[in-house]
């Protein structure tokens, strides 16, 4: 291997190893450790699968389009849809869904299901072909917005 290969080389798997160290402290220092722990997902469920989904911890802990969600009977299957896993898959009971709302988030009309108990609160993101779905398991109303 030539010398000047390495030197390009190099500075890209520094770069992805930070990125991967980094993402990886977010994910547990954001929640996302916490309901893993609480919540461990055994098996992946059977049930309405939904990719491209968004949670937001807090102000500085957003997974953007990057979720996969299956919702089934036994509760709410959260895992990270990238290639490296990062955090661990949980699955939070329906028994902690506090309000499922049809909502503009961040100027799109989703479904926004904000989850809360003794692990962690955050805001599960999902667009609107969720909507039906979630019904099935948890009231799901709507607010006052403009169309």
């Amino acid at each position: 291997m030539d010398i000047h290969n390495l030197e390009n080389i190099i500075p890209a798997i520094v770069i992805i190893t930070i990125s991967v160290v980094v993402f990886a402290k977010i994910a547990r220092g954001g929640g996302w450790g916490a309901l893993a722990k609480k919540y461990p997902a055994k098996t992946k469920p059977e049930g309405d699968k939904f990719r491209g989904q968004s949670a937001e911890f807090s102000t500085f802990v957003r997974y953007r389009n990057c979720l996969t969600v299956i919702l089934c009977e036994q509760g709410i299957y959260v895992t990270l849809a990238i290639i490296v896993p990062i955090g661990k898959s949980f699955m939070v009971p329906w028994t902690s869904v506090k309000r499922a709302q049809v909502e503009k988030y961040a100027f799109v009309k989703s479904c926004v299901l904000t989850i809360e108990d003794q692990a962690c609160k955050f805001y599960l993101v999902m667009n609107l072909k969720a909507e039906s779905a979630i019904a099935k398991y948890h009231k799901v109303s709507h607010s006052d917005f403009d169309e």
